[in-house]
């Protein structure tokens, strides 16, 4: 996931938080793995499986949600602050999901391959924000102008941590 942040004195607006954002558990699974959410976006959490699970967030500046969950049921939940969020299913230790609640309309989720498009940021210094579930966060000033540009991050000291253990 990538996502700017502005530079100290300039200010980006807000996200958009229209459209709908949802989080399903299916096949014992949440769907999707990582997700966007943009801060004061609401939240849908589904159950499309047919057996029972527990939904279970950890964040620190948003109400944490703990509930279980029955086949077909439905909660809506409010992310008011910009954080990561991890979610598990306390019944099945496998389940487990990410939610980045970001703080603007400039994010992003990489393709496999890393790359990325934000689209429609105003010239100007950013700070770009890179999350990965096992990598890691990293974060650079960058310049943006009208053209497009490539951006590199390296995570050397846990590509060959995750090199060795496989």
């Amino acid at each position: 996931m990538v996502w700017l942040t502005e530079k100290k004195g300039k200010t980006l607006k807000d996200a958009d938080i229209s459209g709908e954002f949802v989080l399903d558990q299916k096949k014992c699974r949440y769907e999707p793995h990582v997700m966007a959410l943009p801060r004061g976006g609401e939240l849908k959490i589904l159950s499309s499986d047919p057996i029972n699970h527990n939904i279970h967030t950890y964040s620190f500046d948003n109400d944490p949600i703990n509930l279980m969950f029955i086949p077909g049921q439905e909660h809506f939940q409010e992310f008011e602050e910009a954080e990561i969020v991890k979610v598990e299913c306390d019944l099945h230790s496998w389940m487990q999901a990410w939610i980045v609640v970001v703080p603007n309309p400039y994010y992003s989720t990489t393709g496999e391959s890393g790359a990325f498009t934000i689209k429609d940021v105003p010239a100007g210094t950013y700070t770009l924000n890179v999350w990965h579930e096992v990598l890691g966060a990293q974060s650079r000033k960058i310049e943006i102008s009208n053209a497009n540009q490539e951006i590199h991050f390296d995570f050397p000291e846990l590509a060959e941590q995750v090199s060795q253990n496989q």
